[in-house]
C-alpha cells in the first residue's frame, strides 16, 4: 500500500472518530435540553393548576414562577456553555487532523471530554 493511501486512510478514520464524538455531544445536548424543557413545562402546569385552585396567593405564585424560571435559565445556560466548549474541542480536533496529527482512540477522546 502506498504511503499516500495509508495517510488518507488514517485521516479518514480520524475524521470518523470526530464525527462519532460530535454525534455524542449533540445527542447529550438534545437529551439535556429535552429534560430541562419537559421539567419546565411540568412545573408550569403544576404552578398554574395550583394557582387556579387558589392554593397560592398572587405574590407566592409569581415568586414561584420567578424561582422556576431563574433555575431553568441557569441550568439551560450552563448546558449551552458546555455544548459550545464541546464544539470548540471538535474544532481543535479538526485542526489537529488537518495538520497531519493522528488522534487517539475514541475512548481516549471521550476521557478528554471529562477533563
Amino acid at each position: 500500500m502506498s504511503e499516500n493511501r495509508r495517510i488518507r486512510r488514517n485521516k479518514d478514520s480520524d475524521l470518523l472518530k470526530i464525527q462519532i464524538l460530535a454525534d455524542y455531544y449533540q445527542a447529550s445536548f438534545n437529551f439535556l435540553g429535552s429534560i430541562v424543557s419537559g421539567a419546565l413545562i411540568g412545573f408550569l402546569v403544576v404552578a398554574i393548576t395550583l394557582r387556579f385552585e387558589n392554593v397560592f396567593s398572587d405574590i407566592s405564585y409569581y415568586g414561584f414562577l420567578g424561582v422556576i424560571f431563574s433555575f431553568f435559565l441557569f441550568y439551560g445556560r450552563r448546558t449551552y456553555r458546555s455544548y459550545h466548549s464541546d464544539l470548540e474541542k471538535i474544532d481543535d480536533l479538526f485542526i489537529r487532523v488537518q495538520n497531519g496529527e493522528t488522534l487517539p482512540s475514541i475512548t481516549e477522546l471521550m476521557k478528554m471530554k471529562k477533563e
